[in-house]
């Protein structure tokens, strides 16, 4: 099965704003609510977390205001999530049942020393995975 498009049409179509982080500030600056992609976490995800001990760290690469973060955090991880979106991160670390870390910072960038998680999770990936059989 495939996705409706090749990778080099896919490539064409990707909309360049939404790599800048002037995008995404006003984008979660304008709309607070909690954004999914696609999915919540999946039944895949469930089975991948299995692999890992619960109380290891895990990193939300690109969190945005998905509620990935928490729902693994519930699950016993440890869980930082990591965003250029400055309203992101407050949004997030505002929540009142927030359980998961947030952190200000760029994917290509990270603040964190080499090996601090177990594993990293990139959600919008893992939705298109899910999703599309590519």
């Amino acid at each position: 099965m495939r996705c409706g498009m090749d990778h080099e049409e896919a490539a064409t179509k990707l909309n360049a704003s939404a790599y800048d982080q002037r995008f995404w500030e006003a984008r979660y600056t304008r709309d607070q609510t909690s954004f999914e992609w696609y999915t919540a976490l999946t039944a895949k995800l469930s089975e991948l977390l299995q692999e890992l001990q619960p109380g290891c760290s895990v990193l939300d690469l690109g969190c945005g205001t998905s509620a990935l973060a928490e729902d693994v955090a519930r699950l016993g991880f440890n869980v930082t999530g990591v965003d250029y979106s400055a309203a992101s991160v407050a949004l997030c670390s505002s929540r009142p049942d927030a359980q998961a870390t947030y952190v200000l910072g760029d994917a290509l960038a990270l603040p964190f020393p080499p090996s601090s998680f177990a594993a990293v999770l990139d959600k919008a990936t893992f939705d298109v995975r899910t999703h599309c059989f590519c």
